[in-house]
């Protein structure tokens, strides 16, 4: 799995948002030079995840949802994904040539899944 752009600017969202005040799109996209439009994209994902909350009105905006009080890389990470991605598309394991490949891959994630359980942000 690779850190892109989502996960980066998700990553400055939520650091912004540790300020525990509202905070708009607006103000987010204008301190990183983040496009508007693909911060509400990750907010939304965000919000789905219950990771952040918002708030309308003249002092709205994003916080960090209450309780996510130990939220990890994992958490974000996997809030962004759309679709789980499966490696391995054979019916039937026996005689698959990409199975070993495929049990390789299920460990790796598996490791990589524990890592980031572990990098806590908050």
């Amino acid at each position: 799995m690779k850190i892109g752009k989502s996960e980066y600017y998700s990553l400055l969202f939520i650091h912004e948002l540790k300020k525990h005040k509202p905070v708009s799109i607006t103000e987010i996209a204008g301190l990183y030079s983040i496009p508007s439009d693909f911060l509400y994209k990750i907010a939304g994902k965000l919000k789905s995840a219950g990771i952040i909350v918002s708030r309308e009105g003249t002092n709205g905006g994003y916080m960090l949802a209450s309780d996510v009080d130990s939220l990890s890389l994992y958490d974000v990470v996997h809030s962004l994904k759309d679709e789980g991605v499966t490696i391995c598309t054979c019916s039937s394991k026996e005689g698959c040539s990409k199975h070993e490949m495929c049990k390789a891959y299920a460990s790796m994630q598996r490791d990589l899944d524990t890592k980031l359980k572990e990098i806590k942000l908050l």
